[in-house]
């Protein structure tokens, strides 16, 4: 298999104290605005002393001009060394990777399992196969972060960001094969749309999720799970 190394780099102010803010979904939020509200430490006096402070190498694997995506950042995680402002950054082939923003080191690598018959990507620039939408990341407890991704077989991951390790088991999602884009949370709802045909799949998607308001438990076996998901077709 041929990996490509591609770098993800972070540009601070070396002017004034290096503080953050949380960004915790593509364009920073539901309305992808790209509006970071609370950013207070750049301005137009130092906005031009910025260097770069650190870059890392990740081993992603391209699909069909694809690779990695925008990485999305908490700003005080609760870990065991500690409070720490933690990045986490999707891969196309199915990859996630924990970053500490702090010192630019990795700290965890997940690739997903897969369903699929043959989870190996395309060269259809379209419809590349793998992780093609952006995550998501929500607050589920005061320190405590999820982030929730949709693997290439089509199932809802959740993630504990801390370590990369599953918060509750992979469910069904979208089908298979499809093209999912950047995913949404709102009032305990994941939403995503699907298009360009792949795998046959034009739609819109939401899904309850667990650890929010709209989240609901097995009455079986008690645990919390996400709720199936309601499709609307798209033509």
């Amino acid at each position: 298999m041929h990996i490509v190394r591609t770098g993800v780099v972070f540009l601070l102010c070396s002017t004034a104290t290096i503080g953050a803010v949380d960004f915790l979904t593509e364009g920073v939020d539901n309305g992808r605005t790209g509006w970071v509200r609370d950013e207070k430490i750049f301005t137009p006096a130092n906005v031009g002393s910025m260097k770069l402070q650190w870059k890392l190498k990740l081993e992603s694997t391209p699909r069909a001009m694809h690779n990695l995506f925008a990485p999305l950042v908490a700003e005080r995680v609760t870990t065991p060394q500690g409070t720490r402002e933690l990045a986490v950054v999707a891969g196309v082939s199915d990859d996630l990777y924990g970053i500490d923003v702090a010192t630019g080191r990795q700290i965890w690598h997940r690739h997903f399992d897969s369903t699929l018959a043959n989870p190996g990507g395309t060269n259809d620039t379209l419809c590349p196969g793998g992780q093609t939408a952006v995550p998501t990341m929500a607050e589920a407890s005061p320190g405590k972060y999820t982030v929730y991704a949709v693997s290439w077989d089509g199932r809802l991951r959740q993630i504990n960001l801390v370590d990369g390790q599953d918060v509750v088991p992979a469910e069904k999602f979208i089908p298979g094969g499809g093209k999912p884009y950047a995913l949404n949370l709102h009032n305990g709802v994941i939403y995503t749309a699907t298009a360009q045909g792949c795998a046959g799949v034009h739609s819109f998607r939401q899904v309850a999720v667990c650890g929010a308001a709209a989240a609901r438990r097995s009455r079986r076996t008690g645990r919390c799970i996400s709720a199936p998901a309601m499709r609307s077709s798209i033509r």
